[in-house]
């Protein structure tokens, strides 16, 4: 029963931070301050309410196209067409 339980908890939490990493950022950021909002009710320093809402609302790793910026400009990123070669492949016999 008790591994069932710990599953649950495990699937729970990993489909929370599925719907937080694929939220629209601004909706990621609206629901941070409101967090740190409640936060700060809750008896947290202001600036730790803040930290958290920072934290929390600044988007998560790569997937997300307002994290790395890398589409906004050229020739960071993946590789363009300019720099893709022609592989020769030699077989040795």
């Amino acid at each position: 029963m008790g591994q069932e339980i710990a599953v649950a908890v495990v699937v729970a939490i990993d489909a929370l931070y599925a719907v937080w990493y694929w939220m629209p950022g601004r909706w990621r950021q609206r629901l941070a301050a409101r967090l740190a909002g409640a936060a700060r009710r809750l008896g947290l320093r202001p600036a730790s309410a803040e930290r958290v809402a920072q934290v929390v609302g600044e988007a998560p790793g790569c997937g997300s196209c307002e994290s790395c910026g890398s589409c906004a400009t050229p020739g960071k990123g993946l590789p363009g067409p300019e720099a893709e070669k022609p592989v020769r492949i030699v077989h040795n016999r």
